[in-house]
């Protein structure tokens, strides 16, 4: 169990049923340069090149009035990641303990979802 901003947080075994599973449609794809996941920097300023977001046509409408320099959030599907890793050095870096990656920023975790600020 823990709390944040004041609301508590129990795991689901506590006294709860499963929860159905999430349906997520692609709405789109990132493209970039990077081909293997092992290339990819722990993080973008560390020297990540230059990606672009493609939305499917049929959602053009959607983008009506985003603008250069409006602030997305994008939600992605980091579907090369191994489901199956629950604890990680964080920043491939062995001298720090092993840790969660519910505590982390790593791709490899239960569930990869990737969240992405874009401008």
């Amino acid at each position: 169990m823990c709390s944040a901003g004041g609301k508590v947080f129990r795991d689901m075994n506590e006294n709860q049923p499963p929860t159905t599973p999430i349906v997520m449609r692609p709405i789109g794809v990132v493209r970039s340069a990077l081909r293997d996941p092992r290339d990819t920097p722990n993080q973008a300023f560390e020297g990540a090149p230059p990606a672009t977001l493609e939305i499917s046509p049929d959602l053009l409408p959607a983008l009506h009035l985003v603008r250069p320099g409006t602030q997305l959030i994008v939600v992605t599907w980091l579907h090369q990641a191994d489901r199956t890793v629950q604890q990680t050095h964080p920043m491939d870096d062995e001298r720090i303990p092993l840790t969660g990656v519910f505590a982390t920023r790593s791709p490899e975790r239960p569930n990869p979802i990737g969240l992405l600020v874009c401008v």
